[in-house]
């Protein structure tokens, strides 16, 4: 699976909001799950890894749909995905330093968007995409970095994800399916 078509499947769980503007929903969502992979990374919970780092892939969709971005990503790639990142990755991390350097550095980018979000929908500014694209490519980067340091594929983090959503909401996004429920 590809980026785009992650995107694709994984949106369709989306809930727009009449009140809250979806760039918000996607930095609260980036933030508070980027701090949700940080706890799994530093507790070394590989299956939580996985799970968190797919709910974080799916914050990342809708924020680069919100502004209307395409995944960044090397072309030549079949996936979308850069396969090398993962092995150049896993040689870097085998120190638990280096783990938790890419897990806090996805939290500082989700802040940082969450920042430029706040100055334009509380603060009147314009909404600078291009410091949201910068970040996002940022967050991407450590995203594939984080998964290649734990030996997982991008495209079965992404594939987890869906068959996760999937199960959740058959019949796309539900609040009743939503509200109540574990993990």
């Amino acid at each position: 699976m590809n980026l785009q078509e992650y995107q694709t499947l994984a949106m369709r769980t989306m809930n727009p909001s009449p009140i809250v503007p979806s760039i918000v929903v996607a930095a609260l969502g980036l933030a508070g799950e980027a701090a949700e992979l940080h706890e799994a990374v530093d507790d070394r919970d590989l299956a939580q890894v996985r799970k968190e780092a797919g709910d974080l892939a799916w914050y990342m969709a809708l924020a680069l749909r919100e502004i209307s971005m395409p995944w960044p990503g090397p072309a030549e790639s079949e996936s979308g995905l850069d396969d090398g990142a993962a092995d150049r990755a896993r040689n870097v991390g085998q120190f638990d330093a280096m783990r938790l350097h890419f897990a806090r550095s996805l939290m500082i980018s989700a802040g940082e968007i969450c920042e430029v979000v706040k100055k334009h929908v509380a603060q009147g500014h314009p909404l600078d995409r291009g410091v949201l694209c910068n970040r996002l490519t940022d967050l991407l980067h450590d995203w594939m970095t984080v998964l290649g340091q734990h030996d997982i594929a991008p495209s079965a983090c992404l594939e987890a994800n869906v068959a996760k959503l999937a199960a959740r909401y058959p019949e796309g996004f539900a609040a009743d399916r939503s509200v109540g429920r574990e993990g």
